[in-house]
Protein backbone atom coordinates (compact mmCIF):
# COMPACT_ATOMS: atom_id res chain seq x y z
CA UNK A 1 0.00 0.00 0.00
CA UNK A 2 2.83 2.63 1.24
CA UNK A 3 4.47 1.61 -2.81
CA UNK A 4 0.99 2.17 -4.57
CA UNK A 5 0.26 5.43 -2.64
CA UNK A 6 4.48 6.87 -3.49
CA UNK A 7 3.42 6.00 -7.57
CA UNK A 8 -0.09 7.87 -6.76
CA UNK A 9 2.44 11.13 -5.96
CA UNK A 10 4.88 10.57 -8.07
CA UNK A 11 2.46 10.61 -11.45
CA UNK A 12 0.04 13.55 -9.62
CA UNK A 13 2.65 15.46 -8.05
CA UNK A 14 4.02 18.64 -10.58
CA UNK A 15 7.86 18.92 -10.75
CA UNK A 16 9.40 22.06 -9.60
CA UNK A 17 10.42 22.26 -13.59
CA UNK A 18 6.56 22.38 -14.65
CA UNK A 19 5.65 25.02 -11.84
CA UNK A 20 8.58 27.18 -13.09
CA UNK A 21 7.66 26.98 -16.58
CA UNK A 22 4.43 28.17 -15.67
CA UNK A 23 4.80 30.68 -14.15
CA UNK A 24 6.81 32.56 -16.88
CA UNK A 25 3.93 31.72 -19.56
CA UNK A 26 1.34 33.78 -17.46
CA UNK A 27 1.03 36.67 -15.56
CA UNK A 28 -1.91 37.94 -12.94
CA UNK A 29 -4.33 40.75 -14.46
CA UNK A 30 -5.01 42.60 -11.34
CA UNK A 31 -7.49 44.83 -13.12
CA UNK A 32 -9.78 41.72 -14.27
CA UNK A 33 -13.00 40.70 -13.17
CA UNK A 34 -13.12 37.33 -12.61
CA UNK A 35 -9.81 37.34 -11.23
CA UNK A 36 -8.80 34.75 -14.11
CA UNK A 37 -4.86 34.47 -14.54
CA UNK A 38 -3.95 35.97 -18.24
CA UNK A 39 -1.02 35.59 -20.46
CA UNK A 40 -0.30 39.71 -20.50
CA UNK A 41 3.17 39.86 -22.13
CA UNK A 42 3.39 41.80 -25.32
CA UNK A 43 5.80 41.42 -28.11
CA UNK A 44 8.70 43.46 -28.97
CA UNK A 45 9.05 46.50 -31.46
CA UNK A 46 11.08 43.23 -33.05
CA UNK A 47 8.44 40.87 -32.74
CA UNK A 48 6.01 43.17 -34.70
CA UNK A 49 8.64 43.88 -37.56
CA UNK A 50 9.24 40.08 -38.04
CA UNK A 51 5.72 39.19 -38.54
CA UNK A 52 4.89 42.53 -40.87
CA UNK A 53 5.49 41.64 -44.25
CA UNK A 54 4.06 45.08 -45.42
CA UNK A 55 6.78 46.61 -43.75
CA UNK A 56 9.91 44.32 -44.82
CA UNK A 57 12.11 46.87 -46.35
CA UNK A 58 12.39 49.34 -43.81
CA UNK A 59 13.17 46.28 -41.07
CA UNK A 60 16.05 45.01 -43.90
CA UNK A 61 17.13 48.54 -43.99
CA UNK A 62 17.08 48.55 -40.09
CA UNK A 63 18.84 46.31 -40.13
CA UNK A 64 21.57 46.36 -42.29
CA UNK A 65 22.59 49.56 -40.13
CA UNK A 66 21.85 47.73 -37.01
CA UNK A 67 19.77 49.99 -35.38
CA UNK A 68 17.15 47.25 -35.33
CA UNK A 69 19.19 46.03 -32.08
CA UNK A 70 16.84 48.89 -30.36
CA UNK A 71 13.82 47.30 -31.33
CA UNK A 72 14.23 44.06 -29.01
CA UNK A 73 15.64 45.94 -25.83
CA UNK A 74 12.64 46.16 -22.97
CA UNK A 75 14.66 49.04 -21.64
CA UNK A 76 15.12 51.22 -24.63
CA UNK A 77 10.84 52.37 -25.27
CA UNK A 78 10.34 53.61 -28.63
CA UNK A 79 7.75 54.96 -31.13
CA UNK A 80 8.24 53.68 -34.87
CA UNK A 81 6.46 55.22 -37.67
CA UNK A 82 7.46 52.28 -39.91
CA UNK A 83 6.72 53.50 -43.77
CA UNK A 84 4.88 50.42 -45.94
CA UNK A 85 6.71 49.23 -48.62
CA UNK A 86 4.49 50.55 -51.59
CA UNK A 87 5.54 53.98 -49.65
CA UNK A 88 9.48 52.80 -49.70
CA UNK A 89 9.29 51.98 -53.24
CA UNK A 90 7.39 55.03 -54.40
CA UNK A 91 10.22 56.98 -53.49
CA UNK A 92 11.98 59.14 -56.35
CA UNK A 93 15.20 59.00 -54.34
CA UNK A 94 16.03 55.90 -51.93
CA UNK A 95 17.42 56.12 -48.69
CA UNK A 96 20.83 54.92 -49.20
CA UNK A 97 21.36 57.19 -52.21
CA UNK A 98 23.19 60.47 -51.17
CA UNK A 99 21.01 63.82 -51.49
CA UNK A 100 23.90 65.17 -53.13
CA UNK A 101 26.11 64.03 -55.88
CA UNK A 102 28.49 61.08 -54.47
CA UNK A 103 32.12 61.94 -55.73
CA UNK A 104 32.54 59.81 -58.51
CA UNK A 105 36.18 59.08 -57.32
CA UNK A 106 35.38 58.02 -53.82
CA UNK A 107 36.33 54.73 -53.43
CA UNK A 108 33.76 51.36 -53.04
CA UNK A 109 34.50 51.25 -48.95
CA UNK A 110 33.89 55.46 -49.02
CA UNK A 111 30.58 54.74 -51.32
CA UNK A 112 29.39 52.20 -48.60
CA UNK A 113 30.04 54.28 -45.91
CA UNK A 114 28.11 57.24 -47.28
CA UNK A 115 25.10 54.51 -48.06
CA UNK A 116 25.48 53.36 -44.76
CA UNK A 117 25.40 57.16 -42.90
CA UNK A 118 21.87 58.16 -45.52
CA UNK A 119 20.75 54.51 -44.37
CA UNK A 120 20.70 55.13 -40.85
CA UNK A 121 19.79 58.91 -41.27
CA UNK A 122 16.75 57.87 -43.04
CA UNK A 123 15.59 54.83 -40.46
CA UNK A 124 16.45 57.39 -37.38
CA UNK A 125 13.89 60.05 -38.97
CA UNK A 126 10.97 57.11 -38.13
CA UNK A 127 11.65 56.67 -34.96
CA UNK A 128 10.92 58.67 -31.55
CA UNK A 129 12.80 57.84 -28.80
CA UNK A 130 9.89 57.65 -26.36
CA UNK A 131 7.08 55.23 -25.34
CA UNK A 132 4.34 57.22 -26.92
CA UNK A 133 3.50 60.12 -28.14
CA UNK A 134 0.57 62.73 -27.86
CA UNK A 135 -1.31 63.50 -30.80
CA UNK A 136 -3.02 66.40 -29.22
CA UNK A 137 0.04 68.21 -28.10
CA UNK A 138 0.97 69.81 -30.59
CA UNK A 139 4.83 69.33 -29.53
CA UNK A 140 7.12 68.25 -32.37
CA UNK A 141 8.98 65.21 -31.46
CA UNK A 142 12.68 64.70 -31.78
CA UNK A 143 13.79 61.36 -34.01
CA UNK A 144 16.86 59.27 -33.57
CA UNK A 145 18.16 61.61 -36.58
CA UNK A 146 19.96 64.67 -35.39
CA UNK A 147 17.73 67.79 -36.95
CA UNK A 148 14.30 65.85 -37.76
CA UNK A 149 11.47 66.03 -36.23
CA UNK A 150 7.54 64.29 -36.60
CA UNK A 151 4.71 66.70 -35.43
CA UNK A 152 0.91 65.88 -35.88
CA UNK A 153 -1.78 67.73 -37.18
CA UNK A 154 -6.07 66.94 -37.12
CA UNK A 155 -7.31 65.90 -40.11
CA UNK A 156 -9.63 68.78 -41.28
CA UNK A 157 -13.32 68.49 -42.48
CA UNK A 158 -12.07 68.61 -46.25
CA UNK A 159 -10.08 65.41 -45.73
CA UNK A 160 -12.02 62.22 -44.75
CA UNK A 161 -9.66 59.24 -44.36
CA UNK A 162 -11.16 55.62 -45.93
CA UNK A 163 -9.63 52.61 -44.11
CA UNK A 164 -10.31 49.38 -45.93
CA UNK A 165 -10.49 46.07 -44.76
CA UNK A 166 -6.71 45.96 -44.99
CA UNK A 167 -6.31 48.90 -42.76
CA UNK A 168 -4.98 51.01 -45.61
CA UNK A 169 -5.80 54.46 -46.12
CA UNK A 170 -6.97 56.38 -49.32
CA UNK A 171 -7.91 60.03 -48.37
CA UNK A 172 -10.56 61.99 -50.22
CA UNK A 173 -9.93 65.74 -50.43
CA UNK A 174 -12.14 68.18 -51.42
CA UNK A 175 -14.88 70.77 -50.17
CA UNK A 176 -16.68 68.51 -47.61
CA UNK A 177 -16.42 66.00 -49.74
CA UNK A 178 -16.56 61.91 -48.79
CA UNK A 179 -17.88 58.81 -50.84
CA UNK A 180 -17.87 56.32 -47.57
CA UNK A 181 -16.21 55.23 -44.63
CA UNK A 182 -15.60 51.38 -44.26
CA UNK A 183 -15.95 49.67 -40.94
CA UNK A 184 -12.40 49.94 -40.01
CA UNK A 185 -13.41 53.98 -39.43
CA UNK A 186 -17.12 53.65 -38.06
CA UNK A 187 -19.01 56.66 -37.07
CA UNK A 188 -21.65 57.56 -34.85
CA UNK A 189 -25.25 58.35 -35.88
CA UNK A 190 -24.42 61.23 -33.83
CA UNK A 191 -21.31 62.23 -36.14
CA UNK A 192 -23.19 62.46 -39.26
CA UNK A 193 -24.61 65.29 -41.25
CA UNK A 194 -26.31 65.80 -45.14
CA UNK A 195 -24.86 67.54 -47.87
CA UNK A 196 -26.38 67.13 -51.37
CA UNK A 197 -26.70 63.58 -50.28
CA UNK A 198 -23.26 62.82 -49.00
CA UNK A 199 -22.61 61.85 -45.39
CA UNK A 200 -20.28 64.12 -43.63
CA UNK A 201 -18.18 62.75 -40.30
CA UNK A 202 -17.31 65.13 -38.36
CA UNK A 203 -14.87 63.20 -36.97
CA UNK A 204 -13.71 59.56 -37.21
CA UNK A 205 -14.40 57.06 -34.12
CA UNK A 206 -12.37 54.83 -32.74
CA UNK A 207 -8.54 55.41 -31.75
CA UNK A 208 -7.39 59.67 -31.48
CA UNK A 209 -4.50 58.87 -34.23
CA UNK A 210 -6.82 58.33 -36.96
CA UNK A 211 -8.02 61.70 -36.46
CA UNK A 212 -4.75 63.17 -36.98
CA UNK A 213 -1.76 63.59 -39.91
CA UNK A 214 1.99 63.56 -39.33
CA UNK A 215 4.76 65.82 -40.96
CA UNK A 216 3.61 66.18 -44.70
CA UNK A 217 0.75 64.80 -44.41
CA UNK A 218 1.23 61.00 -43.91
CA UNK A 219 -1.16 58.94 -42.54
CA UNK A 220 -1.20 56.49 -39.78
CA UNK A 221 -2.63 53.35 -41.04
CA UNK A 222 -2.37 50.72 -38.26
CA UNK A 223 -0.94 50.82 -34.82
CA UNK A 224 0.40 48.09 -32.64
CA UNK A 225 1.64 47.94 -28.96
CA UNK A 226 5.01 46.59 -28.13
CA UNK A 227 6.34 45.53 -24.88
CA UNK A 228 9.24 48.40 -25.86
CA UNK A 229 7.30 50.91 -27.07
CA UNK A 230 4.33 51.53 -30.58
CA UNK A 231 4.65 51.10 -34.25
CA UNK A 232 2.43 52.67 -36.48
CA UNK A 233 2.58 51.85 -40.07
CA UNK A 234 2.60 54.60 -42.36
CA UNK A 235 1.40 55.37 -45.81
CA UNK A 236 4.61 57.82 -46.38
CA UNK A 237 8.07 58.72 -45.72
CA UNK A 238 9.67 61.28 -43.72
CA UNK A 239 11.42 63.44 -45.44
CA UNK A 240 15.65 63.84 -44.33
Amino acid sequence: MTLLWALIGILVAPTSMTMAFFKEQVAFDSDSQDGLVRQTSLPTLADLLTLEARASIFYSYAREVNTSERFSNDSDALTMFVPTNKAVRALGRKPHEDPNSTDINASDTEYEAISRSNVRRWVGSHIVPAPEVNFTSGISYDTLTEGVTISFKLISQDETVIHDDSAHFTSVKGPRAVDYVMKHAPIKNTDLASDNGHLLPQAIDGPIWRNYVMNDGIHMIEEKKASNGVLYLIDGTVNV
